[in-house]
């Protein structure tokens, strides 16, 4: 019974040491069309990939300073298509709206136990990287 007890203990304690790092993450959302989302999501694809990202990183270590940069070089980037759509019937005319958008997703691992400068960090590299796409000529909603 004092094993199991202790299993039970040294998990739990395992678990909740590891859950002082979670991940956040920042959207930067491109509009495009329909018959356009393909094409869009191969060229904002091409356009991310050629960044520079030591300039923003650059960037970044001279506004932080005592950052580790281990960590702002491990920032993920990745894409999402997104496709939204809904209609309803009213007197018997159909309405609706469909969305077409493509998303830039920023993730950092944070540790929940240091101060909000890693959140800073993260909104500081999605302003840069927007910036980046808006020279670009991406259609950058938000």
């Amino acid at each position: 019974m004092k094993n199991l007890c202790f299993v039970v203990v040294s998990t739990l304690i395992i678990f909740l040491g590891s859950c002082n790092t979670i991940s956040v993450t920042e959207k930067i959302v491109v509009k495009t069309t329909k018959d356009g989302i393909d094409a869009d999501y191969q060229n904002l694809k091409t356009i991310v990939q050629n960044i520079d990202r030591t300039e923003i990183h650059k960037q970044i270590y001279a506004r932080y300073p005592d950052v580790d940069k281990k960590q702002v070089q491990q920032i993920q980037i990745s894409l999402k298509k997104i496709t939204t759509s809904y209609s309803r019937e009213v007197f018997n005319i159909r309405t609706g709206r469909e969305t077409y958008e493509l998303e830039v997703e920023i993730a950092m691992n944070h540790d929940k136990l240091k101060s909000d400068q890693e959140m800073q960090i993260i909104k500081d590299f999605k302003a840069l990287l927007k910036e980046e796409l808006i020279k670009s000529d991406i259609n950058v909603v938000e």
